[in-house]
This record gives C-alpha cells, structure tokens and sequence, in this order.
C-alpha cells in the first residue's frame, strides 16, 4: 500500500479547510506544470480527513461563476468515502469502480488519515501474493518429486532383497505382500497427480477404500488440525460392512483430550496397538473412541506439511493384528503422499483465491500486467491488458519489439529512452505517461510502472510491471486546463476592464477638479485622483503579467513613485530615494500597501518642504523574514509638532493610513524628531 506521507507528498493531494478554491487552482497549476493533477483532494486538519474536494466540482463553480476567491474548499467538500484498516480488497475495489475514484483513504476510529490505497497499490500486492504461492507450489512439487525418488529407491532395494530371498517360502510371500502393496502405493500416488484441487478429497477416500480392502482393514480416516490448532476433524473415512460409519460424530474434537497419542505424532512418531486393551481404561472411557465399536487393533500416522503437523491417518481393525515393520513403511509412505498432496490442495486453493483477487483487481482499476525477460527479449503481457486495446490473448505475439508497435509512434522514443535511462540507474524508477492505439483507431492514455530484477554482478535481466488505462483521467485533466484557460483569460479582461473603468473615473475627477474654485475641495479631487490611480496601477501590472495570483511589488513602487513626481511637478529641489528589495505580495496585500505609499508619499510632498526647500523622501520595502515585510516612508523636511492623533482627525489622508495598516493587520510607528517618519510591519498570509 502506499503510506500517506508518500502519496501526499508525491501527489500533493492534501489541502486544509481554510483554503479557498483559488489558491487550489493555483495548486491544480503548479500540478499541471508537474504534469501530477489528481482526480480529488483530501481536506485535511490535524492528521483528521474531514472530506474530500472533486476537480470536477471545481469546474462546475469555475462556470457558473462563484467568487472563487471567498469560498473555502470546507464550504463545498463532500464527506470523504473511506474505510477502516481492516477492509477487505473486493471491498476497496468496489468502491472505487462505484464512485469513479483512484485513491480511497483508510481511517482508524478516531478518524485519523492512516493510508491511502490505490487500484495498482492493490495490483501490485495481490501479484506479490499469487507469484508467492507459485513459488510455494514449485517447492512442494520439488519435496514430492524428493519422495518418488526416495520410493523409487525402496522399489530397487526391495527387488535387490527379492532375489536374494528367492528360496524361502515365507520370505516369499512377505515379500510378494509388500511388492503388491507397493504397486498399490504407485497407482495411489500416480492417480493424486493428475486430480485437480476439486478432485483431491474424492481421491482420499479411494485410496483409504483400497489400502483399507488390501490389507484388511475395518476403518481408516483422516483427521486434519483446524487452523488454530485447537481442535481436529474427521474429514475423509472409510468403512467395511462390518462397522458403522463415525465420521459426522467426530468433529470439533478437542486436541487435548488425544494427548494419549497426539504428543507421539508431533515429535514424527507413530501411534500403534496390537490390542487395544493396553489402552489404559480410564483413557477409553474419556474419549469413547475406540471402545463402543469393539475395535482390537490401530495405528495412527502423523500427516505433516513443511515440517509441520497437520492431521493424522488412522487404520483401525476388529481383529488383532501384527503391525510389521515394512507395513508401517508403506503406511508412513502413504501417510507422506497424503501430507503432499494436501499441502498442494492448499496450495492450488490459495492460489486459485489469489488469480481471482488479482483479477478483480486490475479488472477494477483498468490496470494490466507485463513481464520482459531482458535476455530473450519475449514479453508476457496479461489478457486483461491485451483486452483494454481491444485485443484477445492470440492477436498479440510475446516479442518485445512487437509489443512498441501498439505504441503510440510519437511516444516510442521516448518509451525507449525512459526504460534504458531506468535500466542504466540513471533514474531512480520507471514511470511514464505515453499513449496507446487501440484496436479500433482510438488513442488510448496509459501510466506504466515498471520495476527491474538483476543478477549478481548487476546486470538487468528481468523486468515486471503494471500499465493503467488513464485515458478518463486525462479527458478531466484537459478538460480543466481549458477551464483554467478560460478563467485566466477571463481574470485578465477583468483586471484590463477594472483598470480602464478606474482610468475613466480619474479623469472625469481631472476634468472636475478644472471647475472647481476652492483651494481645499481642489486638493480632495487631486487626492482622490492620485488614489484611484494608484489602484488602477495595480490591475494595469496584473494584466500585464502571467502570474495572476502575485504581483512584483518592488517594479510597482517605482512606477507609482514615477507617477507622483509627474503629477505633483516635482522639480530637483525634492529627490524620492528607494531601497526596494524585489518581492510579489498577493493582490489583497498590494493594494493596501499601495494606497499607504500613496498617501505619505504625497503627504510629504504637500506639507515636507516649504518654500521650494531642498529635501529628500526615502521609501523603503524589505522582506524581514518569511511572509514579513516592513515599509517605511520618511523625509527630511519640516516635521509635525501635533499629536499624531489630532493629525488623524485633520487629515483623510492619515486616517485612511491607519484603517490600512489595521486591514493587514499590521503596526504602524510614527516618528516627527528627524522631518516626519512612518514605519509599518505586517505579515502576509500564504496558507495553502
């Protein structure tokens, strides 16, 4: 699975609450440049998923024109889909092929974000656990081939001692006894190999009839551990006519209470009887086993798998007989044969239960799987994969070099260049986006992913991986591109419209100000003028520039400063000196800062300097520390002798400085000992 850290991190699919829906577009464009725009965000506070944000959402408020900028992603999230930690595969998938989605969040009781978990994510783990019990089944054939030969050995030696016991009569018929019983094993063990997983109980039970019928046996049986180990089963049995089938009383039997032979089987060792009156009697009045069916005689074997003890072969008579030592050969053989075979029904099981995960699987998440032997070239590409192009498993060859032709021809260099680049370490994985052609002409999308296995010395020979049909995904993807386009063309026509419409009402404050007669109603129109102009400053660099969330504050001020001289007429006697380091503040930063500049810039030039005096005004814009900015404007000319709190109610101008610095929320110090001095402090707000 993938850890949360890693998918959010490679993704960057988390945003907080206090997020507004268009700083996520900016995300969504910072993403799109890293070509890695995901389907959804999760909105997340303190390690608690508290919903889920669509990208088609997105577009449905882009369109119907919504104020992006005021609107919290917490205001139109959904309540996320989720599941607990132990959620099952066909759960997770299900899921996600009902509501469309590619990463589904896993959360533990108290809500908190512990994994999130994909359709490859799944691919991946389920291929690991189906190539696992492949290798588990391979191992198992190896320890019954071990066996044949181990009893093909004994047939040599049993030959060997055949001919040198020719001449007596009684060795003889022992000896024919256990030829015949020998082929008996050979029939039973051939037989097993060519049952499939369903036919293996059945073919336990002909085997139990024909070595019970051969060696005149009244009952065998076999009891398997259930998985806990605490109790056993009679699951397979056999009877003669003369005793009564027992097998659907046996069941849930404790283990502790076969303690008289199991601790024999677990250390390997068999359990036998001659007469079953040497069982002690208080024994067989607790089990009540073997007493109410007169049985005189058993062994029991251990049936083990990997080492381990899984159950028990049991042989039980109503007449007493003589276990020989070459009988309970055989019947350890036998004991053997069933352990293998029993293990290979578990394993043919697991993996069976494994193939169909799988397939559910990449069935459900359009994920389709590939192998390439570097070496040979061949290239195993699975059916779900060959189907999503449209075609069966016949139509395409295992060739490599076959495989690139359904490539997309403008993507196969760069296919090529991405796995030699990845076989060579000069990249740390394979992943690529590249299209495909499927059968019917249409251009498929496809993410591939790929991982190499080499040899001792480092050599690639091998390499596996996935490819994910994306095409869906990319359709949204480009449709929220030309969504974005739009919305950037569109802010840009407004800030083009904003300046205009502000140009428009400077000049007709200009064209006013000509009517105007009175000295102090004429210096409000030239204020507001200078106002007005200062903002439609801003919206004039906004259109210009392709950035459209910041603007670069420190050119702004020069142009602002450039346009002051020019209306005031300032002639050499008054010099406007500047320190501006470059920085870009958001656009509700901006503007407040821009009027505060106008205002004290222009504050200076009316009242600093009298009489055409020689002075200087000194603005000055640093970045002290991340998102903290200080601005200071200053001058050397006559100074103030008013409290400053008298000057506010005389001057708009002051007043409307101060309500500015209380909008950044910052602070203002004003100092009057050296000319008149304004320095202001504030932190911008950058939260993603």
């Amino acid at each position: 699975m993938f850890l949360v850290a890693d998918t959010i991190q490679e993704f960057k699919l988390a945003v907080s609450p206090e997020t507004s829906l268009i700083e996520i577009i900016d995300l969504i464009e910072q993403l799109k440049r890293e070509d890695k725009v995901p389907q959804q965000l999760f909105v997340i506070e303190h390690s608690q998923l508290l919903g889920v944000f669509a990208l088609v959402d997105l577009i449905y408020l882009i369109t119907s024109k919504t104020n992006l900028e005021k609107v919290k992603v917490a205001e139109v999230m959904k309540p996320a889909i989720s599941l607990e930690p132990d959620y099952d595969y066909q759960q997770a998938l299900s899921i996600m092929r009902e509501h469309n989605i590619k990463y589904l969040p896993i959360i533990n009781r108290t809500g908190e974000l512990i994994e999130i978990v994909t359709p490859e994510s799944i691919a991946i783990k389920l291929q690991r656990q189906l190539l696992t019990t492949k290798i588990q089944l391979q191992e198992q054939t190896i320890k019954y081939d071990d066996l044949k030969q181990e009893f093909d050995a004994l047939i040599n030696t049993n030959k060997l001692l055949q001919h040198q016991l020719d001449n007596s009569l009684i060795v003889e018929e022992e000896l024919s006894f256990r030829v015949a019983f020998e082929k008996l094993i050979t029939k039973i063990s051939t037989n097993f190999i060519n049952l499939g997983a369903n036919e293996i109980d059945n073919g336990i039970n002909q085997a139990l009839q024909a070595i019970s019928t051969f060696i005149n046996i009244d009952r065998s049986y076999v009891f398997l551990l259930a998985e806990d180990g605490e109790k056993v089963d009679n699951t397979h049995e056999w009877c003669s006519q003369r005793i009564p089938s027992r097998i659907d009383k046996l069941k849930d039997i404790y283990v502790e209470d076969l303690n008289f032979f199991i601790e024999k089987l677990q250390y390997g060792e068999i359990f036998q009887l001659t007469d079953i009156e040497e069982l002690q009697l208080q024994e067989l009045v607790k089990e009540q086993i073997f007493s109410t069916q007169d049985i005189k005689s058993l062994i029991i074997l251990p049936i083990a798998c990997s080492g381990n003890l899984i159950g028990f072969l049991g042989f039980e008579s109503l007449n007493k007989i003589i276990w020989t030592k070459n009988s309970i050969i055989l019947l350890k053989i036998v004991a053997e044969i069933l352990g293998n075979v029993l293990e290979r029904k578990g394993l043919e099981e697991t993996l069976k239960v494994s193939e169909e995960r799988y397939a559910r699987a990449i069935n459900a998440g359009k994920v389709g799987v590939w192998e390439w032997d570097i070496q040979t070239n061949e290239v195993y590409i699975d059916s779900n994969l060959k189907a999503m192009l449209g075609y069966k498993d016949e139509e395409i060859t295992n060739q490599f070099t076959s495989w690139l032709g359904f490539v997309h021809s403008s993507d196969v260099d760069l296919v090529k260049a991405e796995i030699n680049a990845y076989l060579e370490e000069l990249i740390p994985k394979y992943e690529i986006e590249h299209r495909m052609l499927h059968k019917n002409g249409d251009i498929l999308g496809f993410l591939s992913r790929g991982t190499v296995v080499r040899d001792e010395t480092g050599m690639p020979i091998f390499m596996a991986g996935s490819s994910t049909d994306i095409t869906a995904r990319k359709q949204i993807e480009n449709k929220l591109k030309a969504s974005l386009k739009e919305k950037e063309v569109l802010l840009k026509e407004i800030h083009h419209r904003v300046k205009n419409n502000l140009q428009i009402i400077s000049s007709l404050l200009r064209l006013q100000s000509g009517y105007i007669k009175d000295k102090q109603a004429l210096e409000i129109f030239q204020d507001s003028q200078n106002r007005i102009r200062a903002m439609a400053l801003i919206h004039e660099n906004l259109y210009k520039i392709n950035n459209l969330a910041a603007i670069e504050f420190s050119e702004y001020i020069r142009k602002l400063t450039n346009n002051l001289i020019s209306f005031y007429a300032i002639d050499n006697h008054i010099q406007i000196n500047t320190n501006i380091e470059k920085t870009f503040l958001k656009i509700d930063t901006a503007i407040p800062c821009a009027l505060i500049i106008n205002e004290l810039i222009s504050n200076s030039i009316k009242h600093a300097f009298k009489n055409n005096d020689e002075g200087k005004i000194y603005v000055e814009f640093l970045a002290l520390q991340e998102n903290k900015y200080s601005l200071s404007v200053s001058d050397n000319g006559v100074g103030v002798q008013e409290n400053i709190d008298s000057l506010k109610k005389q001057s708009l101008g002051l007043e409307l400085v101060w309500n500015l610095v209380e909008q950044l929320e910052g602070t203002i110090v004003y100092n009057s000992k050296f000319g008149t001095s304004f320095r202001i402090t504030f932190t911008e707000n950058n939260e993603i």
